[in-house]
């Protein structure tokens, strides 16, 4: 049986799921005059579906990564495809490469993939792989290891905590259903954010099914469809945790300024203090140990004085990934320094900080460097 199909098409839908070809090889078939190309991994799924006008032809499982490599070296616009039991074939102008059927087959349950009738976009994506850092690691804390996602009406909200910060969202989505809030793999979703490789205003469609969530979208003529777990079914109740925030003054900051900030944080080691005096956000790195510091200030033309904040310099660096920062963040700092403190970009992030050890602020007779 032979499938003739275009280099274009072929080697794009074999590039959006590199990221998931591995031990389990690559299934090919052809079903109602559609080429269906399906990988799996323990950390989700993928699925490309490209129109074809050809017989049927049952599953045959490859070496995906070799047969990417064929597909990219060949000079023709169109490739013929020979389909047979031993495995397939890609017959070039000049030459003729074969791939053999592997003898392990991989779990097919293309049921996971389901119905993708509500839109988000591909900066709402971004924003919920960005709060995957603040799931937690732990594997004796399940009801925290992955992104907890749930719809109703037009919203879909999300949320991720690993106990000391966390990250939460509200994304507007046409034509969702509601569904009951279940945990899902944050690692299965960020494979699919990495092959779907989504610009920012581009419509992505999602779906919920018994066991997954399904994220597709269409490029060049093929449908790409990439299925995230369910995990688990228990989550904190984060909003009543979120109703009993209370904050003060409120000021923002540009996220490359921070990060700069976060680069010399890391390098003196130690842990951070932040605070507002007068008009200007101060942010000191300090390591007492090794008596070093590295000192910051942004002027924010706020008046008034904040709680002087706490924090480890390795949680807020996943704070201010965790808020998918979108050019800026805002800092809500708390009424008391033992409080979290809000920081927003694309989600919002409680931090809870350490216990402070300063007696007295290092910042109130400091005058700005210019």
């Amino acid at each position: 049986m032979t499938l003739k199909i275009s280099k274009t098409e072929l080697a794009g839908a074999l590039n959006a799921l590199s990221s998931y070809v591995g031990k389990f090889g690559l299934g090919v078939s052809v079903q109602d005059n559609t080429l269906y190309l399906f990988a799996y991994t323990d950390d989700g799924s993928a699925l490309a579906r490209i129109p074809c006008n050809c017989p049927n032809f049952e599953w045959v499982y490859v070496d995906g990564t070799a047969l990417s490599d064929v597909v990219k070296l060949a000079d023709d616009d169109v490739l013929e495809m020979h389909f047979s039991e031993a495995g397939l074939s890609l017959k070039f102008r000049n030459s003729t490469s074969e791939l053999r059927t592997l003898s392990a087959t991989m779990p097919l349950d293309l049921a996971r993939f389901c119905e993708t009738t509500a839109l988000i976009k591909g900066n709402d994506l971004g924003a919920l792989s960005a709060m995957t850092e603040a799931a937690s690691t732990d594997e004796t804390r399940p009801n925290l290891k992955g992104i907890y996602l749930s719809a109703e009406g037009d919203t879909l909200t999300a949320a991720a905590s690993d106990g000391y910060i966390l990250s939460y969202t509200s994304i507007n989505a046409e034509n969702l259903t509601t569904v009951k809030g279940a945990l899902y793999s944050a690692k299965a979703l960020n494979r699919a954010k990495r092959a779907i490789k989504p610009s920012e205003d581009e419509p992505i469609a999602i779906g919920f099914g018994a066991g997954s969530i399904t994220l597709s979208t269409r490029r060049d003529g093929v449908n790409f469809l990439c299925a995230v777990p369910r995990v688990g079914d228990g989550f904190p109740d984060f909003k009543a945790i979120v109703k009993g925030i209370k904050t003060t003054l409120e000021v923002q900051i540009e996220t490359r300024t921070l990060d700069a900030f976060l680069k010399r944080a890391s390098a003196m080691g130690g842990s951070i203090y932040m605070q507002v005096v007068n008009g200007f956000l101060w942010m000191m790195a300090l390591n007492t140990m090794e008596e070093r510091k590295s000192l910051d200030s942004v002027a924010v033309g706020v008046e008034g004085e904040s709680p002087l904040m706490h924090y480890a310099i390795g949680l807020f660096k996943d704070v201010s990934k965790a808020c998918a920062p979108n050019g800026h963040v805002t800092l809500k700092f708390p009424l008391q320094n033992n409080g979290p403190m809000l920081i927003e970009g694309g989600a919002t992030v409680a931090a809870m900080p350490l216990m402070c050890e300063l007696k007295e602020s290092p910042f109130k007779d400091l005058q700005p460097a210019f």
